[in-house]
């Protein structure tokens, strides 16, 4: 049985502002975007990469702006019956863990 699988790296979601702080609304529109894309090419598997995101001093996303990235997906049209995976090296701050369970 096959399956297929989007990979969604944190270079392609995370943006950036001038000062290279998080700009939310951009990230969270281009996974919906990413999302949407996966639903119309029917795939229901997908995985976020954050590998190569470096460890801060303080975590780069607050629980609320997790549980808005987590919105982008089911904005997009995931829902219970996709699967979304993350990729990770270093979970200091507890927010993978987070983004999981918010998911």
């Amino acid at each position: 049985m096959s399956v297929e699988l989007q990979v969604i790296r944190a270079n392609e979601f995370v943006r950036l502002d001038a000062h290279q702080h998080l700009n939310l609304a951009a990230s969270k529109e281009v996974l919906r975007a990413l999302a949407m894309g996966c639903r119309k090419r029917g795939i229901d598997h997908a995985v976020l990469d954050v590998r190569t995101l470096p460890v801060l001093p303080k975590p780069h996303f607050s629980t609320t702006e997790l549980a808005s990235l987590v919105s982008a997906f089911r904005d997009g049209g995931f829902s219970s019956r996709q699967r979304l995976a993350i990729l990770y090296r270093h979970d200091v701050y507890g927010g993978i863990r987070n983004f999981a369970f918010i998911s």
